[in-house]
């Protein structure tokens, strides 16, 4: 999202040009005293490459699958790990705007993902961009 006034954000779709990936994240199961269980989650994050830079300053940790497979397993050592820590490559992703209706959950469509006209600060689209 980049943030266009005090309240208005435009939403981007960011995609992997040709591969799947994944977002490092770290996951833990407990419970309370009162014996209920939680299950947290939390992505990591870290300071944007150069082509989400122009939009926030922070974007996922991402993987292709032979980082995912070290991320996943159970011997890596601390140094394997933190050496994935590392900016995506800024030439494997691509983006868009998207509508702002990604905001409305009840709003659930496959269109969604499509690339939206680019609006100016107040919502009206814009005929120059």
């Amino acid at each position: 999202m980049e943030k266009i006034g005090k309240k208005s954000v435009v939403p981007y779709l960011f995609t992997p040009k040709s591969t799947l990936i994944s977002f490092a994240g770290i996951w833990e199961e407990y419970d309370d005293p009162d014996g209920n269980a939680f299950h947290t989650f939390s992505i990591l994050t870290m300071p944007a490459n150069e082509t989400v830079l122009p939009i926030t300053d922070r974007m996922p940790v991402i993987f292709n699958r032979e980082q995912e497979l070290v991320w996943l397993n159970p011997n890596a050592t601390e140094i394997q790990l933190l050496d994935l820590i590392k900016p995506y490559p800024e030439n494997e992703l691509g983006h868009h705007i998207v509508s702002p209706a990604v905001f409305t959950p009840t709003f659930d469509k496959p269109s969604l993902l499509l690339p939206a006209p680019a609006a100016d600060q107040h919502g009206n689209l814009t005929l120059f961009d």
